[in-house]
C-alpha cells in the first residue's frame, strides 16, 4: 500500500478480509488475528477501506457457511459470490461516488460535455493501460 501511494497518493484501495472455509479451517484464528490488524491498519488512513467478508459468510457459530462454498470447502459457490458482491457493490459506491453522485475527488462542476470528453479520454487512457488508479484529478 506505502508503495503505490509513494507512486499514486490519491488511490483508494479496497482490502478485502480473509474469510474461513473449511478446508482451512485450522487456520482461522491466525486469518482472524490478521484481519484484526489489516482493519486497524486501514482505520488510519481514508484512502484504506477493509471489507469484513466473513461477517456474511459464516453462521450463528462463527463456521463457514457451508451452503455458500463448493465442493472443495475452500472457494465459494454463485451464491457464496452473490452474497460476497452484495457485500462489495456498496462498498464500491460510496468509495468512487459523493452523497451528491459526483465521482469521488472532482471538486468542480463539469458541463455535460466536459464530463463525456474527460470519460472519452480516460477510456482511451484504459485501452493502453495508463488508466489513472488515484482518486481522480482536482478541478
Amino acid at each position: 500500500m506505502r508503495k503505490v501511494h509513494a507512486v499514486l497518493p490519491k488511490t483508494r484501495i479496497i482490502y478485502m478480509g480473509l474469510m474461513g472455509s473449511r478446508l482451512r479451517w485450522q487456520l482461522w484464528p491466525q486469518m482472524a488475528k490478521a484481519n484484526a490488524l489489516i482493519e486497524e491498519f486501514c482505520q488510519g488512513d481514508d484512502r484504506l477501506w477493509y471489507v469484513d467478508v466473513w461477517r456474511f459468510l459464516r453462521n450463528d457459530q462463527n463456521e463457514p457457511r457451508d451452503e455458500l462454498f463448493r465442493p472443495d470447502r475452500l472457494h465459494l459457490n454463485p451464491d457464496g459470490y452473490r452474497v460476497w458482491s452484495s457485500m462489495l457493490s456498496p462498498v464500491l459506491t460510496r468509495m468512487l461516488y459523493r452523497s451528491d453522485g459526483a465521482p469521488a475527488g472532482q471538486t468542480t462542476v463539469r458541463t455535460r460535455a466536459q464530463h463525456d470528453s474527460k470519460r472519452r479520454a480516460q477510456r482511451r487512457n484504459l485501452d493502453i493501460g495508463h488508466f489513472p488508479l488515484g482518486g481522480g484529478e482536482e478541478g
